[in-house]
């Protein structure tokens, strides 16, 4: 006999959750354990700030094509926007040879940006690291 989720008392439903752990674009998935270092030690380290004020979003452009945006709060002055890239690349290439390889595919791609825009909340306003945006 199988029994229904009601009828073991699991009566609440719920929908819309999103995770945050794995973030992808060129073909490239790199795990948010990964990226965290970066957003959280390694730019405000070397370009000032807190790590609240730097961000790396997954977004689709109009075609459908994915990129990495490494967002910067306007609040850290004057940056060298190809500096900031060069560093997280250089910073996620030093894991594995897996992460060597999808760093460069990610450079190769020319799949990071850089915005100049404050870190984007979630609907709770939560500042997160990672951030996906569809």
């Amino acid at each position: 006999m199988r029994l229904q989720i009601r009828e073991l008392g699991l009566t609440e439903h719920i929908c819309h959750i999103r995770g945050f752990d794995k973030l992808t674009s060129a073909g490239m998935t790199f795990i948010g354990s990964d990226l965290l270092k970066v957003m959280e030690e390694v730019l405000p380290a070397r370009f000032g700030g807190y790590s609240t004020d730097y961000q790396m979003v997954e977004e689709e452009d109009e075609k459908g094509h994915t990129h990495m945006s490494i967002v910067v709060s306007p609040d850290i002055g004057t940056i060298d926007e190809a500096e900031v890239i060069s560093a997280v690349l250089a910073e996620i290439s030093k894991g594995k040879d897996t992460q060597r390889m999808m760093a460069e595919m990610w450079s190769q791609a020319d799949t990071l940006r850089v915005k100049r825009i404050k870190p984007l909340a979630t609907a709770r306003g939560k500042l997160l690291p990672l951030h996906i945006q569809r």
